[in-house]
């Protein structure tokens, strides 16, 4: 039997303001911007993680926090949209807020190499 543990807004709020403030600190003076400081959580979509559910402290929320919010530093800032940029945030962020992951993370190549393995695996 699976628990679902009810999520009050003030903890998702928690969640949201501790991924904002962590990239405050990567990118020096974004906390100036007028538009940056009335960001809330209602400005962020994200996708649900699980089965359509959001997990209070879940590293996936907050992985997907810190990507958009990367995407809306680089539109206050007017440069390029770039998934790059907000994926390596992503995976600072959980390397140091969740060093416990280090060891699941596996490299792009790897990666690949999987998918094309498991690719071979259902057509046999």
């Amino acid at each position: 039997m699976r628990t679902i543990k009810i999520i009050k807004p003030h903890q998702l709020n928690e969640e949201f303001e501790e991924c904002k403030n962590w990239l405050e600190i990567k990118y020096n003076g974004i906390d100036q911007n007028e538009e940056w400081k009335k960001i809330g959580l209602n400005d962020i979509y994200f996708s649900l993680c699980g089965f359509g559910i959001i997990f209070y402290s879940d590293p996936k929320f907050r992985l997907n926090l810190i990507h958009e919010l990367t995407h809306i530093i680089q539109f206050l800032q007017k440069r390029r949209f770039c998934d790059l940029e907000s994926i390596m945030n992503g995976l600072v962020y959980m390397t140091v807020i969740y060093p416990f992951l280090r060891p699941d993370l596996i490299s792009f190549i790897e990666r690949k190499r999987q998918e094309e393995e498991n690719e071979i695996l259902r057509k046999e």
